[in-house]
């Protein structure tokens, strides 16, 4: 693994969503770029990364940002790129990411502490100055890195910080343990019981979410490890893995990512009193049986109050109910205006609401709903027009679940 570098590159990045279910996503240089939901086992794809080759990754929930590092537009730098996983925007290139002393250099780890973030650099360049080797303070504004601590006789690449305690959790393959990084003390120390299970020698990425460590072992086949810091034992494994030997991975835990799913229509729909048109978003699962699915209503009124809709049918009804939009569902519309179910815009502008697939509101009743069929959602939200109360809607999302 020490003789590979920018070409032999892979990634991990470990994710749960808050509203719909903890999920881990995994991506590999090979092209292999997974989303596995732990609630239900389900493993679908996360095309933005399908082809990205990442370096290292951290997330930062309170922008809803993922930052990773990968290949800069001007090799063989590496940059710090940023996703925004709330909106799906296109990965943005930050910069290239500057060693004080000018090294080119790969980066094998990220992490964000209290604002602050952190770049582990494992191998130095040949020829490079002694102690370059340990881990870094970033600036993602000038992009310059500051050494905050140099290590030897260890070998940690993946990294993240853990709030819960205020330690740094990597792994390190030498001594075959996950070692925490205390900044404040400069030391670095075993967790106790963290012994790598037998036949992992290599494990470079490193997440911890749900008071659990999550590490990769990038060799062909194998899975993702878990340790639970409560109990100090290793719980069983996660079967996600690449199926050809793999360079280096990184890993983040974004709670509040899920993967955009279904197909968007009647967009945009008719501009509300912000001046934006509303939309909405469906995240999560299209496999009936994992009843893993989550709708968003967003760029709505300030505390307006609202519903979700949902209909076997399409349709274009301008100014339905006295509306100032149009109703993009016909047929038979469901209310989901259940216990709940009603939700309000507050300050943010957005409601959402996860779904039971097995309880479908219908003029009738509930139904569950059943892999093939096609279901279509929308939203009506309250809105006033120059001091007249009226109401307006979404445009909507067709989803074939399978």
């Amino acid at each position: 693994m020490q003789a590979l570098h920018a070409g032999a590159i892979a990634a991990l990045l470990c994710l749960t969503q808050a509203t719909a279910s903890a999920q881990l996503v995994v991506g590999y240089s090979s092209g292999e770029t997974y989303v596995q939901s732990q609630r239900t086992g389900s493993v679908t794809p996360l095309a933005p990364f399908a082809t990205f080759q990442v370096y290292a990754a951290a997330a930062d929930e309170a922008t809803r940002t993922l930052w990773v590092i990968g290949p800069g537009s001007s090799p063989p730098s590496a940059s710090l790129w940023r996703w925004n996983y709330d909106g799906q925007t296109p990965l943005v290139e930050v910069g290239p990411i500057q060693h004080p002393l000018g090294l080119t250099t790969r980066w094998d780890g990220l992490a964000i502490a209290n604002g602050t973030f952190y770049a582990v650099l494992q191998f130095a360049p040949l020829g490079a100055p002694a102690g370059q080797v340990g881990l870094y303070e970033l600036d993602p504004t000038t992009m310059m890195t500051t050494q905050v601590l140099a290590w030897g006789g260890v070998s940690i690449g993946g990294i993240e910080y853990n709030p819960a305690d205020g330690l740094f959790y990597c792994p390190d393959d030498v001594a075959r343990k996950i070692v925490t990084v205390d900044l404040n003390a400069m030391l670095i120390t075993p967790v106790p019981g963290s012994d790598y299970p037998a036949g992992h020698v290599d494990l470079d990425a490193l997440t911890i979410g749900d008071g659990r460590v999550y590490m990769v072992d990038d060799d062909a086949n194998a899975p993702v490890l878990v340790f639970n810091l409560a109990t100090g034992l290793y719980e069983a494994n996660v079967n996600v893995s690449t199926t050809v030997a793999a360079g280096t991975c990184g890993a983040a835990w974004a709670p509040s990512l899920v993967d955009l799913v279904g197909a968007r229509y009647c967009t945009p729909a008719t501009p509300n009193s912000t001046g934006a048109a509303a939309t909405i978003e469906a995240r999560g699962n299209l496999l009936a049986a994992s009843n893993d699915l989550d709708l968003k209503a967003l760029d709505l009124p300030q505390n307006s109050f609202g519903y979700f809709l949902t209909s076997r049918t399409t349709g274009a009804l301008v100014g339905a109910g006295g509306s100032q939009g149009t109703l993009c569902l016909g047929g038979n519309i469901g209310r989901y205006v259940g216990s709940g179910q009603i939700q309000n815009s507050g300050a943010a502008g957005s409601f959402g609401l996860v779904l039971d697939l097995t309880q479908t509101p219908t003029p009738t009743g509930l139904v569950p709903v059943a892999a093939g069929e096609t279901w279509h959602f929308t939203a009506w939200f309250r809105d006033s027009v120059s001091g007249t109360s009226t109401s307006n809607f979404t445009d909507a999302v067709s989803l074939t679940l399978q």
